[in-house]
């Protein structure tokens, strides 16, 4: 097992330190091609410490009040945007999960509060965790009442649920208004043709979890199966035949969502990203495609 040196604050003369490498791995990002950039702010991973009480304890300007516990958040994306723009960057949060020890005494006035500077600003999209993961991954949901559905009102741009959802879930999510997009992990982590694999309704390869966060390059990433030319023309044909070509999800007011075609997932392969935003909005434009799957943490 690996060493792991012991963890300790930052000083405050640190911290615009690592907000810099944030603003350089943004500018690497864009140089080298990348549509956009989402910072990873949940999960009880370094920005996730600054937002709970139950982690930060600090005294300083980045501690204390929920004001305080949300400057560091704000600031890394001040610096992303100020490589990307605003309208290519966003952030993923996990407001209804404790993760990691990641706890706090009043996660809704903390997220609500992050949600109302979030409006203040012109993100691409937010992207909130549901609070489902679970082992049974394409059996469906854990039912709670404790979900992400309470900031959905609060947040006046695009927003992305993740969290176990299935193909049919995932489309329900969007038609019901929940989200505007959905994205997907382990799923696509074991089905790397998973948006074809969704458009005609193929069966999905089961993903082996034990080979998630292992130092293997091969096994694991790139060893799952594709659908085989053959399987692809026949899912085509019955999707012709049900005349369910489209991906039965309805027109969206914000944004325009295609029909999956052979044509469009062949794109959707080719992007992991989930949405590309027109640089000439802030949001989408009405002709920009929606992505519904994209790669994301299991």
């Amino acid at each position: 097992m690996a060493e792991y040196s012991q963890p300790r604050s930052l000083s405050t003369e640190e911290i615009p330190l690592i907000i810099e490498e944030f603003r350089v791995a943004a500018s690497n990002a864009r140089r080298a091609g990348f549509d956009g950039v989402e910072i990873h702010g949940g999960h009880g991973y370094l920005v996730d410490q600054f937002f709970k009480d139950g982690i930060n304890d600090r005294t300083d300007v980045y501690g204390g009040s929920i004001e305080n516990r949300c400057r560091f958040a704000l600031e890394v994306i001040h610096a992303v945007a100020s490589q990307m723009g605003e309208e290519r960057t966003a952030i993923r949060i996990s407001p209804v999960i404790d993760h990691l020890g990641a706890v706090d005494s009043n996660p809704d006035a903390l997220f609500f509060h992050l949600i109302s500077e979030l409006n203040r600003k012109r993100l691409a999209y937010v992207h909130m965790t549901e609070p489902r993961f679970n082992n049974k991954g394409v059996d469906g949901l854990i039912d709670t009442t404790e979900n992400c559905s309470k900031f959905r009102e609060a947040y006046d741009g695009l927003l992305m649920l993740s969290g176990g959802f299935t193909r049919e879930s995932g489309m329900e999510a969007i038609r019901s208004g929940a989200a505007d997009m959905v994205s997907y992990g382990r799923l696509f982590i074991s089905n790397p043709d998973l948006p074809l694999r969704f458009a005609i309704e193929a069966n999905l390869n089961a993903y082996d979890r034990s080979t998630f966060y292992t130092h293997d390059q091969y096994v694991g990433y790139l060893d799952y199966p594709k659908l085989k030319s053959e399987e692809i023309r026949q899912g085509w044909s019955k999707q012709t035949q049900k005349k369910k070509v489209r991906s039965g999800i309805p027109h969206h007011p914000k944004l325009n969502i295609q029909p999956l075609s052979s044509t469009m997932c062949g794109r959707m392969l080719a992007s992991p990203l989930a949405m590309r935003a027109s640089p000439h909005s802030h949001v989408a434009s009405p002709q920009t495609p929606l992505l519904v799957c994209s790669p994301s943490n299991p």
